[in-house]
């Protein structure tokens, strides 16, 4: 049960750094961290809170996680999630892609406007934009800012 309360919050740890909203407060939530309530965490197991408490401490005295109050829940950090996510091979560019790769400045500004609307016609799957129901402040009569 140990393991999976380590294995639970390696889980929902968060890959990168970031901010969580908690009662409408946004907490600093950094990599390998995972803020949540010890009630969540025993409902994911199907457990009482106190035999997860329990399994938090045992690991917290082997040094595989962290603890620290946040708000009305608990902040956990995953000691060493950032050697557990590392990869382990380098990784190395062919000399062919380092001789034909073309820098911002040879890129012409159309091709560019080309490639973004590509990007956005394959995002929304097709559909266009209503830009007719886009009105300005200023064909109300209000000043622009």
């Amino acid at each position: 049960m140990i393991g999976i309360v380590h294995w639970l919050l390696f889980c929902f740890c968060n890959y990168a750094d970031g901010y969580v909203s908690i009662k409408g407060k946004q907490e600093v939530c950094h990599r390998g961290e995972c803020i949540i309530t010890y009630e969540k965490l025993a409902r994911l197991m199907m457990v009482d809170s106190r035999s997860v408490r329990r399994y938090v401490h045992s690991l917290e005295k082997e040094s595989l996680i962290e603890v620290k109050r946040v708000a009305n829940c608990s902040c956990f950090r995953v000691c060493g999630y950032n050697c557990f996510t590392a990869s382990d091979v380098p990784v190395e560019i062919p000399q062919e892609s380092k001789r034909t790769r073309v820098t911002k400045k040879t890129v012409e500004p159309d091709a560019i406007a080309v490639r973004r609307a590509e990007a956005e016609l394959k995002i929304s799957h097709g559909n266009v934009p209503r830009t007719d129901l886009l009105k300005t402040c200023c064909e109300y009569g209000k000043e622009c800012n």
